[in-house]
């Protein structure tokens, strides 16, 4: 329980942190704040982490180029993962 808000997490089951990029990571109350600060502000789109806001607005500004960025890191990583495999 906290602040009076039971999020019925059990912290022996949540992971320590949570992978967002290579080399970084965030904790997992850190997003449950984050995300709850959102509700609290009545907020359509909540994005965490914070660095992520810089990409959803380039988004906004030019789909089109982040979307072609997006798959060639995703054909990237496929096909990196791929070669592991071997």
């Amino acid at each position: 329980m906290t602040n009076g808000i039971d999020l019925g997490i059990t912290p022996c089951r949540t992971p320590r942190t949570i992978p967002v990029q290579q080399g970084s990571s965030c904790l997992p109350v850190k997003v449950a704040r984050e995300a709850l600060r959102g509700v609290e502000r009545n907020r359509a789109l909540i994005i965490i982490p914070a660095r992520a806001r810089l990409t959803a607005l380039a988004y906004r500004l030019v789909p089109g180029l982040v979307g072609a960025f997006g798959r060639q890191v995703i054909a990237k990583v496929i096909g990196e993962s791929q070669g592991e495999a071997s």
